[in-house]
């Protein structure tokens, strides 16, 4: 069984310029559940998931993108950041809905109030109805234009070895997306990082502004609203992230109803984990129903 597809803003793209946007999620089963929980090890406080891990969990995600079937982790590498998060959230509601809800607390020191947020994820996603371009244009009036594309996994993967300050890793990430340069209408290289930072000032914020905003992405950082003083606080989150935290924090349900569902009916485990989340609630809730003598119609449907 395969689970929902989606449309990618990017894709991916192949040698012959051909584009690959069409995705199809693994199916959203308690397996799926299981190694996503086991993989993303998160802890309370900020958690940066490595890319090589992250992208071996969408790897987990997709049964195929356009002519790629069962893509690999090198292959999902591939794909735009905002790619990867717009696979991120729509495994996120398949296994869990499509509402979000985030405890958010407020910055102001005087205040520090919690507040409960709930979102739409159909709300945060971009519109993938035309592609994003394959490169895009920045241009500062006056100064030139820089051709680039957006970040790739493949790019965070490659930014992971270079050594030194943030500077260097800005250069070094600007060398691997920028396409051409033109400066006062004569084209330069940018053979390295240093090449990035004796760009004109306006020029590289044209591009970073670029970078920014021009890519498909959803949106994953939100000003929110605090009810007890009305600051507002903007909030940010990363989809992966995000995921592992809720899924860890149900991966101890899951084996419970593992155990409850295998010794009742007598099913192996694998049987149980190759169900989605709601098949199993519904033979959780008929279980229950029919021990405590309850109609068995009165089950089906409720979780």
């Amino acid at each position: 069984m395969s689970g929902p597809g989606l449309t990618l803003g990017r894709g991916l793209i192949d040698t012959d310029g051909g584009r690959h946007r069409d995705a199809v999620l693994a199916a959203p089963d308690g397996r799926l559940e299981l190694a996503l929980a086991e993989a993303v090890r998160v802890t309370p406080g900020p958690v940066r998931v490595p890319p090589a891990v992250r992208h071996r969990v969408l790897a987990a995600c997709l049964e195929r993108v356009g002519d790629y079937e069962e893509p690999d982790a090198a292959l999902v590498a591939a794909l735009s950041r905002g790619d990867a998060d717009l696979v991120a959230l729509a495994v996120r509601e398949a296994l869990l809905g499509p509402t979000l809800a985030l405890v958010v607390r407020c910055a102001n020191p005087v205040c520090a109030e919690l507040c409960d947020v709930d979102l739409e994820l159909a709300d945060l996603l971009p519109d993938t109805r035309e592609p994003e371009p394959e490169w895009f244009v920045a241009e500062a009036e006056g100064v030139g234009r820089v051709v680039l594309r957006p970040v790739t996994g493949a790019d965070d993967e490659a930014l992971e070895g270079v050594p030194g300050s943030p500077a260097t890793r800005t250069g070094a990430l600007m060398a691997a997306v920028v396409r051409a340069v033109d400066v006062g209408g004569d084209a330069v290289p940018l053979p390295d990082p240093d090449a990035w930072w004796a760009l004109p000032a306006p020029l590289r914020t044209a591009a970073l502004v670029a970078l920014g905003r021009r890519p498909l992405a959803p949106t994953t950082a939100l000003q929110v609203g605090c009810p007890a003083c009305r600051a507002v606080n903007e909030v940010r989150f990363d989809p992966i992230v995000l995921l592992g935290r809720e899924l860890q924090a149900g991966a101890g349900r899951l084996l419970l109803e593992t155990h409850c569902l295998a010794f009742h009916y007598g099913w192996s485990e694998d049987a149980v984990l190759d169900l989605p989340r709601d098949r199993r609630w519904t033979y959780l809730a008929l279980l229950r129903a029919q021990l405590t003598g309850q109609p068995l119609e009165t089950a089906v449907g409720h979780g």
